[in-house]
């Protein structure tokens, strides 16, 4: 598979239509680069791509309503429509085939509202579009989603050993400067106070100094607050979801839901059983009347004309016998009114010639001759019964085959359900991981409940902080300057707040057919591992050196627990078989400067056909674009407007376009 155009209308930051080429080149530029800072929009660019081309597929591990929720969510603030439009090609069975998948989202007051749309090889084929959940699966499952289109940043915590179920920890401050954002704005805090110091207002300055104390300590909850939510989500809501995908693909892959609708299948069997059977009773009934005739309709018209004939025959005997004795009346009038000659001559001859003339019409002779009651009868069959039994059986013919065909189908789905011993098992794990995913669920909504509390707090002190700071700028009309750096630098706390961002991993399985070669292949020798194994059920990774002994993956730096993990991904997806895109968000996070050049050097050149990788501008600089320039096929920059609160895209990674170009 290979994607070759994502198109997307007011997603997320992007407002307006912004179109991505993805195509990779020939040869090996199989590298799509996508450069962005924080917030200007690369998770909603992947989240477009898994929602545009999976749908609710994309998200098996969430309740429908979560799922709407996402779908709007994904829509621009302010905005009711938008559309994911992504171009693709698929090679199966010598074949190759073009699709286009259109996917609208519409925000209504019930809800959003999702219309979607395949065309194959430019026309549109409305079975696929009906049908995309289950077809969409030949080429893309939703259970290998995780290993294709993920974020780089959420796997560092893969390789602590005993932990591989689960991808993330309470670390949200490690992940690309948090902890500097954090510093930077504890120095600016103090900044603040040092200036604050300079204000006259013994009143005022008390005051604020009380609000900011205040204000520290919420943001202090805040952090604590956060890290509780982190610590849920991975350790609790997450862990749950990745065991209730799993179960839900066996729930699925058993016929548990053949299962669950066995009596619906056998309530429809009945139903049409009995409906054939009431029918075959009418088509019985209908055979005693006059149905039979029905078989010969071509001898009963035959017979109808003959019949119709032979009557305008005997009426036209009888009236020639009239014409015959009106003639020997006139003549025997003509005879006693002694008339002449030549006018009884002219009259004989001129009765001759109509005599004459009416004979010529006689020319079939009665074969059947039917009597008056035989008549009636040939005529209401031929005009009414048999035409009207004839429409009557034709329906009834029309509705058994209908109902044969829905007893055929429910037959089929019922050859489909498990028995109860197969399945059994399954549902009741599955509904038990249902109510801890909702205990947990709560527990998280309740936390983040708390959490949105304590930011209208922070906020409510901020604005009063805001507005005292106004109060003494009006009093004393002195010091404009100190306190327009302190209006500005509440501001910029501000903005430093929204940087902040979580970090959400999913679990994946190991694989360690392929592993050696992968942790060979991206540790170019910087890794203290020979062999590894895979407990599958735990998914602690067992490793050890070149003399046999084993390595505790614990005592790893962050760098190379980091390769551990990006080579476990790298072998599942070999082990798959699947030839399918990658996409990779932030992809160099916690690497030192050493692995991350074995990461752009030898991992994500080779790791598959074709590859999107969304990056800031401190994970490739200028030495690590010199690395990767010569597999990256196209390169995109996002750039986020403050006036227009959305993001532009252009060509070029950071304005290093005209390197790609080899202009300079």
């Amino acid at each position: 598979m290979i994607i070759e155009s994502m198109k997307i209308h007011n997603i997320g930051v992007y407002k307006g239509t912004h179109r991505f080429c993805l195509m990779p080149e020939a040869g090996s530029r199989t590298i799509t680069l996508i450069g962005g800072l924080n917030g200007t929009g690369k998770t909603s660019f992947l989240e477009a791509l898994q929602v545009g081309l999976l749908g609710r597929s994309a998200y098996l591990d969430k309740s429908a309503n979560e799922y709407q929720t996402k779908l709007s969510q994904l829509i621009s603030f302010g905005r009711r429509h938008a559309s994911i439009e992504i171009v693709f090609r698929v090679y199966a069975e010598g074949t190759e085939n073009r699709y286009t998948a259109l996917r609208m989202i519409k925000n209504e007051v019930t809800g959003p509202k999702e219309r979607f749309a395949v065309f194959q090889n430019q026309r549109e084929d409305k079975f696929l579009s009906r049908n995309w959940q289950h077809q969409v699966n030949k080429f893309f499952p939703s259970y290998v989603k995780n290993l294709f289109f993920f974020d780089g940043e959420k796997i560092s915590q893969y390789a602590e050993k005993k932990n591989l179920s689960r991808f993330i920890q309470s670390a949200v401050e490690k992940f690309f400067g948090i902890e500097n954002v954090d510093r930077l704005k504890n120095d600016l805090e103090i900044h603040r106070s040092r200036i604050q110091g300079g204000i006259e207002s013994a009143t005022e300055i008390s005051e604020l100094k009380i609000i900011d104390e205040e204000i520290q300590d919420l943001r202090t909850r805040l952090s604590q607050e956060r890290d509780r939510k982190a610590s849920i989500q991975s350790n609790k809501v997450d862990k749950i979801n990745l065991q209730l995908q799993e179960i839900e693909q066996e729930y699925i892959d058993r016929g548990g839901e053949y299962f669950e609708n066995r009596q619906r299948i056998e309530k429809q069997i009945n139903i049409s059983s009995e409906k054939i059977a009431e029918i075959e009773k009418k088509l019985i009934v209908l055979a005693g009347t006059d149905i039979p005739f029905a078989l010969i309709w071509q001898l009963l018209s035959r017979t109808w004309g003959q019949v119709n004939k032979e009557i305008e025959q005997k009426e036209l005997i009888d009236r020639v016998k009239h014409y015959n004795e009106r003639d020997k009346l006139v003549l025997s009038s003509l005879d006693e009114l002694d008339a002449p000659k030549d006018i009884v001559l002219g009259v004989e001859k001129r009765l001759a010639e109509s005599i004459q003339t009416a004979n010529s019409g006689i020319d079939v002779d009665h074969q059947i001759d039917i009597d008056p009651s035989g008549y009636s009868q040939l005529n209401a069959l031929v005009s009414h019964s048999v035409e009207r039994v004839g429409s009557e059986a034709k329906n009834l013919v029309k509705e058994i085959i209908l109902h044969r065909k829905e007893l055929e189908l429910a037959i089929d789905e019922l050859s489909n359900v498990p028995e109860e011993g197969l399945i059994v098992g399954v549902i009741k794990k599955r509904e038990e991981l249902k109510e801890k995913q909702q205990m947990y669920t709560e527990e998280l909504e309740l936390c983040q409940s708390d959490l949105r509390l304590l930011q209208e707090n922070l906020k409510s002190k901020e604005a009063q902080r805001t507005a005292l700071l106004k109060e003494v700028t009006e009093l004393k009309h002195k010091n404009e300057d100190t306190v327009r750096i302190l209006t500005h630098s509440q501001r910029v706390a501000e903005t430093l707040e929204r940087l902040r961002y979580q970090l959400i991993a999913n679990g994946i399985e190991r694989v360690e057919k392929e592993l050696e070669f992968c942790l060979k292949r991206v540790g170019h020798h910087t890794l203290p591992i020979e062999s590894i194994k895979v407990d599958e059920s735990s998914f602690v990774l067992t490793a050890r050196n070149s003399s046999g002994s084993s390595v505790d993956l614990d005592s790893l730096s962050a760098g190379q627990k980091q390769l551990v993990c990006l080579a476990v991904l790298w072998a599942f997806r070999i082990a798959t078989g699947w030839l399918l895109p990658i996409v990779i968000d932030t992809p160099l996070s916690r690497l030192d400067a050493i692995h991350r050049d074995n990461v752009l050097s030898d991992y994500l050149p080779n790791i598959g056909h074709q590859v999107v990788v969304l990056s800031t501008d401190r994970e490739i600089d200028k030495q690590g674009w010199n690395l990767l320039r010569d597999s990256v096929a196209r390169t995109y920059t996002l750039e986020f407007d403050d006036d227009t609160q959305a993001t532009n895209v252009r060509e070029g990674f950071f304005g290093i376009k005209e390197q790609l170009n080899g202009t300079s």
